[in-house]
């Protein structure tokens, strides 16, 4: 039976965050440096476009696609964070120490 743990919940959560973060920061990085390279190439030689389109365009489309892929991990992280508030566990209960039965239970966490 498959199980699902409160912890391992938000501890996946948070490391898609924190993926999701490192995605977004390395975009916004390559595509800031992408439009530096293509305006300082632009500025040395304003006549010249096919040869300075692939440099500056390359590291903005790396950073678009960085930040672009950077969405599902927030996603993600956001529907984990969502499931640990509300577990549905399997419980083992004894009668007369004899016999094992087991009940569903459902647990709300309330972060306070």
């Amino acid at each position: 039976m498959y199980k699902l743990d409160a912890n391992a919940l938000l501890l996946k959560s948070k490391k898609q965050n924190t993926v999701a973060w490192i995605l977004l920061g390395g975009g916004i990085a390559f595509y800031a440096a992408g439009l530096i390279v293509y305006s300082s190439e632009r500025a040395k030689n304003p006549s010249a476009e096919l040869d300075i389109l692939p440099k500056g365009t390359a590291f903005s489309a790396v950073g678009g696609s960085l930040m672009i892929t950077s969405i599902p991990f927030f996603i993600a992280s956001g529907k984990n964070k969502r499931k640990a508030s509300l577990i549905l566990k399997d419980e083992s209960v004894y009668f007369n120490f004899q016999a094992k039965k087991h009940f569903a239970s459902l647990g709300v966490k309330i972060n306070l």
